[in-house]
């Protein structure tokens, strides 16, 4: 065949990228033509290529993973039994946005255009924090995230008539760390697709840095960096790294998950605010603290710690994972508070004073013991 037919005939084939493109707006058009939604077999006739398929178990399955793909693009579809029978719907009023005014008197509209939609009110007090948190967010150092919240906002400044670029950029948190999109993207995509992830890490806390396999549970942004929680199968128990310490991910490859995340593991408790001591890689250590005095400053801190009645009151226990940090609270807490064990931390305790004592060239004579 001369090269010029070949080309021809190769262009005239459709890709399969093409060729999945065609089917899915083939489904949606079926969808959204059918106010009381469709049935598979009825959804089988409509779609050309659900016709063509060879056996019902492929078309099955081709349909399943068309709906998975639909839904995870933001198409909606809902399946609903009936008489015995599951019906698939997809309603045109959930594939828009509402109407954004500000104010409570929305401008006319026409015939066209939004007659269909919902609005969306917002005062302007209102509006204006919704842009600088949008804002604020693109400066938090995930690629991703910054890119869904100028996405937002375009959406947001579209139907007030307000150019994007009139919005003042926020300032960038200060000591935020900025996180490579690749990394971002592939902790993301192992999330998603619960597969294991292989990185190298390098420890604050030993100064080591090493590979680490682990079992993501979920990202979250805390004290201006982004952390993945996982399940380190070497220590046993979940831990956090910090997304700017990574290098050279990757995530298991194969379809099928690699682990499950358990029901009792909630992010939001788990990524709650931490303090400085609670941070870190390393095992937990159990530390008891005598809180002597009832001053606001000293029942504001004890909160911090777990009641010990066994040990009479004001005791409270603390999990300290870094005893540094630890030890310069207890200090600004000026003698509010004695620490009880281990003798770790109360060795520990008592150097920082008397280093502190040696700097105002006084001596540790009347330190409380």
């Amino acid at each position: 065949m001369p090269i010029a037919k070949q080309k021809r005939a190769s262009q005239r084939r459709p890709s399969a990228a093409d060729a999945k493109l065609q089917r899915w707006i083939d489904l949606v058009a079926a969808l959204l033509s059918r106010h009381y939604g469709a049935t598979f077999e009825e959804l089988r006739q409509c779609v050309p290529a659900y016709r063509a398929a060879p056996s019902r178990p492929a078309v099955e399955r081709m349909f399943e993973r068309d709906k998975e793909e639909l839904r995870t693009l933001g198409f909606p579809i809902l399946q609903e039994n009936r008489a015995d029978e599951s019906v698939y719907v997809l309603r045109p009023r959930n594939l828009y946005l509402p109407r954004l005014v500000v104010g409570r008197s929305p401008a006319p509209i026409g015939r066209a255009g939004y007659r269909a939609i919902g609005t969306l009110s917002f005062e302007p007090d209102e509006i204006d924090v919704l842009f600088r948190a949008a804002l604020a967010v693109k400066t938090l150092g995930g690629p991703a995230l910054a890119a869904d919240a100028t996405s937002a906002l375009q959406k947001l400044t579209h139907d007030i008539d307000l150019p994007l670029e009139s919005l003042e950029p926020a300032a960038a948190l200060p000591g935020a760390e900025p996180v490579a999109a690749a990394i971002m993207r592939d902790l993301g995509s192992g999330l998603l697709r619960r597969k294991r992830v292989r990185f190298t890490y390098h420890s604050f806390s030993s100064g080591t840095v090493r590979k680490r396999e682990v079992e993501p549970y979920g990202l979250f942004f805390m004290q201006n960096h982004w952390y993945l929680a996982a399940y380190d199968a070497e220590a046993k128990a979940v831990r956090n790294f910090r997304l700017s310490r990574m290098a050279d991910v990757e995530v298991a490859r194969g379809a099928l998950p690699d682990y499950a995340v358990p029901p009792d593991f909630d992010l939001k408790r788990h990524a709650r605010s931490r303090e400085a001591w609670e941070l870190g890689e390393e095992q937990p250590q159990e530390m008891l603290v005598k809180f002597v005095t009832r001053s606001g400053a000293a029942r504001a801190a004890a909160q911090f710690g777990e009641p010990v009645r066994a040990r009479g009151a004001g005791v409270r226990r603390f999990y300290v994972r870094r005893l540094d940090p630890f030890v310069r609270w207890l200090l600004s807490l000026g003698g509010d508070a004695t620490p009880l064990e281990p003798p770790s931390l109360v060795t520990a305790y008592r150097a920082a004073i008397e280093r502190t004592l040696l700097i105002y060239g006084t001596t540790g004579r009347g330190v409380r013991r």
